[in-house]
């Protein structure tokens, strides 16, 4: 079983306005691996800060081991309901092996750097790589998210936008971290069955985006607006457009990194676009 048509998904990530002015590079990063039955989808901020200067580097591993985790288990789930296994399970499960992973990648990627960064305490080597993740499986009939960090992941149709699942949110610039001792118990994730066959559109964002936004009502509308343009002119303009817009949105936000990936699900079959 699977989509009578794959989504169409769009990526964009740009240096925050603030970023530029400084010099600081982008530091998100994001994954996708997409077929005809399941939608993978992830993106990672790393913090950016003088005691995470490889956090670039933490992201891009982070969106990898994610969604290669993920197709692993799609892959190895044979008569089972991968999905609904996850919903029970999944917060606890991939949590710990992504940060399993992605620990033990990162350890791997300092050893080559070890040269020029030699006195730093094997205890802070994860620090150096710190980042949040936001990761989603979404095929027919439902999807698992998955949040590590701040973030947001946003499911729109016509009836509106909703949290998928709902990461919590601590006071000032802190977040929770992959780097942390037992990050997995930082993790929340959850199952959405779907009705119907679209449209709707899935958003994993990272903080840029949201807090670019005066509340949540108006980080919805634009969710909503992305949405519509989508469904109206269809994935190609909008394609064409989302660097300067989410440019325009840090520069007049609150001028962080920003990320944006978007599922669109049209719900036509081919024979219907014929």
């Amino acid at each position: 079983m699977g989509w009578e048509r794959e989504p169409a998904i769009l990526c964009e990530k740009v240096q925050g306005s603030s970023h530029k002015r400084r010099g600081s590079p982008c530091q998100d990063a994001y994954c996708q691996d997409v077929d005809a039955e399941r939608a993978i989808l992830a993106v990672a901020d790393g913090h950016g800060s003088d005691a995470c200067r490889y956090s670039a580097v933490g992201a891009e591993i982070a969106a990898e081991v994610f969604c290669s985790l993920l197709a692993d288990l799609w892959r190895g789930r044979q008569d089972r309901d991968l999905l609904a296994d996850l919903g029970r399970e999944g917060e606890v499960l991939v949590a710990q092996r992504v940060e399993r992973e992605w620990k033990r990648r990162v350890e791997e990627d300092y050893r080559q750097r070890q040269e020029e960064d030699p006195e730093t305490e094997p205890a802070m080597v994860h620090k150096l790589y710190g980042t949040t993740l936001l990761g989603l499986l979404a095929a027919e009939g439902a999807c698992f998210a998955f949040q590590l960090g701040d973030g947001e992941i946003s499911y729109v149709d016509s009836g509106g936008c909703r949290e998928v699942v709902s990461g919590e949110k601590l006071l000032g610039v802190e977040t929770y971290s992959l780097s942390q001792k037992d990050a997995w118990q930082y993790a929340v994730a959850g199952l959405r069955r779907l009705e119907g066959t679209g449209p709707f559109a899935f958003l994993l964002s990272t903080d840029g985006f949201f807090y670019s936004h005066v509340n949540e009502q108006e980080y919805q509308k634009s969710c909503l607006a992305y949405f519509e343009l989508l469904r109206e002119e269809g994935p190609e303009p909008v394609r064409a457009h989302l660097a300067a817009w989410l440019d325009e949105t840090s520069e007049l936000g609150c001028g962080d990194d920003i990320t944006l990936m978007i599922a669109y699900f049209d719900g036509k079959s081919e024979e219907e676009d014929g």
